[in-house]
């Protein structure tokens, strides 16, 4: 289990989270929401060590206390903000094939040609396999970060190692096929024992059940925790709510 606490962070004068937490078990997720502006974005890249805390946070991997989530061997950490940073000049196939050797830099095994094939496959970017990322549609791009996540599903070392999503908005751009295709991912990574943190501004199609974390206007009331039903209509009784406090 993923636990961390004492979680404060500001962006210039303005604080956008005080002293808030979660605990995320493996094969959850968390949706992280909030309206533009609120600190999702921020939220998601102090997770990932891009930004700086207020303070230094509580965090907590099983017994192990953790500097950054980065840093334990056992936590394989993939991060994909709005600039996935993609370079236009490569093709897709050459993005994804240094893109994986540098996400498993960490420790894994090795991706392979056959991997990339399939991830390109899956996410239906086939006929833009060679051509220059720059010249891909909003949607497109989209699509080739959906490819670094199929590959990343099967680049976990072993049984002991613990895939991390940090994901900005994953479904910008993306048509419903599109979005389904992240519900399914999600969905992968929950039955394989991952576990990821969502920004999102609504449900994603095929995703299981969420736990909800909310940014708002407010940084001094900690976010509450309450399930988010899953996509399957967004119907389902059995979400179990998980503490995000």
């Amino acid at each position: 289990m993923l636990r961390a606490s004492a979680l404060s962070l500001s962006r210039g004068r303005r604080r956008l989270v005080h002293r808030a937490g979660f605990e995320l078990h493996p094969g959850r997720w968390i949706a992280l929401t909030g309206p533009n502006g609120s600190g999702k974005s921020s939220l998601l890249r102090a997770l990932a060590g891009l930004l700086s805390w207020d303070e230094v946070p509580h965090l907590v991997l099983g017994d192990q206390r953790l500097e950054r989530l980065s840093s334990p061997p056992q936590l394989r950490l993939i991060f994909q903000g709005h600039a996935a940073g993609w370079k236009d000049a490569l093709s897709v196939r050459e993005n994804l094939w240094w893109q994986s050797r540098m996400d498993t830099e960490q420790g894994g095994p090795a991706v392979t040609r056959e991997a990339i094939n399939l991830a390109i496959a899956t996410t239906g970017i086939s006929a833009q396999a060679e051509s220059p990322f720059g010249l891909l549609s909003a949607g497109q791009r989209r699509r080739v970060s959906l490819a670094r996540l199929r590959i990343s599903l099967d680049a976990v070392p072993s049984s002991a190692s613990i895939l991390l999503w940090l994901l900005d908005e994953p479904t910008t751009a993306l048509d419903e096929q599109g979005q389904r295709l992240m519900g399914g991912l999600l969905s992968d990574l929950c039955q394989r024992g991952g576990m990821a943190i969502v920004a999102t501004h609504g449900a994603i199609p095929g995703a299981p059940p969420a736990l909800s974390f909310g940014l708002g206007p407010d940084p001094v009331a900690a976010p509450q925790a309450h399930a988010q039903p899953g996509p399957s209509a967004g119907r389902d009784a059995n979400a179990s709510p998980g503490r995000v406090s």
